[in-house]
């Protein structure tokens, strides 16, 4: 065989897609024990996880005080252990209420202010303790008479590990009627984060229907697979994930903006009495043998023999568990679709870490990572 010419290589070489980078979410309140121990970092490492989207804060609107305020998010204390230490993406989840009930004034300017100064104080309190944790590993051993200077080691430390997020992302689940308010909202916060990039998450129907919806006036898109139905409604069969719905809404049109990818590794059993959901009940709540003593296979679910308690909750005879736990192998499906119908992928990202449910999806996860 004659040996291809060097141009015909380059070429070749040129047009393989670049492998897209392995991200995750982490999607807590605060960071646990599960992301600073040994075995968080090697999973991470061993994953070759390069990225981390990290929960800043929840806004939802007051009532009360008839303005958007947080409600949930990660503590000013926190520090990022080193499995997020390459890079990591601030993430600000905001209800789509309140975009149906915010002024002019807070759409145009105040709201994307507020959260520019927590950003900022946020991130300089992740680094100060990130700092803090990296000195007193490289923080050279006692020598009696030795003037050590702390200061001095820290400014090094400063220069050479700052880690300021070079993007922003904003999660809302926006409606046509929201559209606008939200697309105005989100050219505020650009201005106010000069040289950032700036990214969107966008659901199933958006992406299928950009033209109804609108396309969010950001740099990126972040296409999430996942909370496909709403989980009171007892005809669906899995609100978290479900194949068949996925594949009605992706299409191979090409989506205005650039994509990432985010596929589900959670899940949990929605609580039914007879149409009326209950509750949620979280696998860590479960006992290992509760299912197979108690329950009886329904469908996708289990029926209630008993009446049962789980944990604080009391379950009666014929309620009902739908179990929405994403399938390995449909989740290996959606990943090839994704790679055949969504090209140029950036990045490819799991919601979300918890060490207590990466077990199940190891397999899962590397394979889906390999594929792209």
């Amino acid at each position: 065989m004659r040996a291809l010419p060097v141009l015909c290589l380059l070429l070749l070489l040129s047009c393989r897609q670049q492998a897209a980078e392995r991200s995750f979410y982490y999607w807590k309140n605060h960071y646990e024990s599960d992301m600073s121990n040994t075995l968080s970092d090697s999973l991470a490492t061993s994953f070759g996880i390069t990225h981390f989207y990290v929960r800043y804060l929840d806004v939802d609107w007051s009532e009360q005080m008839q303005i958007p305020v947080p409600s949930s998010g990660l503590g000013y204390a926190a520090s990022l252990p080193s499995a997020m230490a390459p890079r990591y993406t601030p993430v600000i989840f905001i209800t789509n209420r309140v975009f149906e009930r915010i002024s002019d004034r807070w759409c145009d300017d105040s709201l994307a202010l507020k959260l520019k100064a927590i950003v900022d104080e946020k991130t300089k309190a992740i680094n100060e303790a990130y700092l803090t944790t990296v000195a007193d590993k490289v923080r050279p051993p006692y020598v009696a008479g030795q003037v050590y200077n702390e200061d001095s080691l820290r400014s090094r430390l400063r220069d050479s590990l700052a880690r300021s997020p070079e993007e922003i992302q904003i999660d809302c689940d926006w409606t046509v009627k929201t559209r606008d308010r939200y697309f105005r909202f989100l050219r505020s916060l650009k201005k106010q984060f000069p040289g950032f990039a700036i990214s969107a998450t966008i659901r199933l129907f958006p992406y299928k229907y950009p033209g109804k919806m609108g396309v969010p006036p950001v740099d990126r898109g972040m296409l999430m697979c996942y909370n496909m139905d709403r989980v009171d409604n007892s005809r669906a069969r899995n609100s978290v994930f479900d194949l068949a719905t996925m594949k009605q809404y992706l299409t191979d049109k090409q989506y205005p903006l650039p994509l990432d990818a985010a596929l589900p590794v959670f899940g949990w059993y929605a609580w039914f009495r007879g149409n009326t959901l209950k509750g949620i009940i979280y696998p860590a709540e479960l006992g290992d043998n509760d299912l197979r003593d108690h329950f009886g296979n329904s469908g996708n679910g289990y029926l209630l023999h008993e009446d049962y308690t789980i944990g604080n909750h009391y379950l009666r005879e014929g309620d009902v568990l739908r179990k929405e736990m994403p399938e390995p192998a449909a989740l290996e499906e959606a990943a090839q679709l994704l790679q055949q119908q969504v090209k140029g992928l950036r990045r490819i990202s799991f919601f979300h870490w918890d060490t207590r449910l990466l077990n199940t999806y190891d397999n899962t996860i590397r394979k889906i990572y390999a594929t792209f």
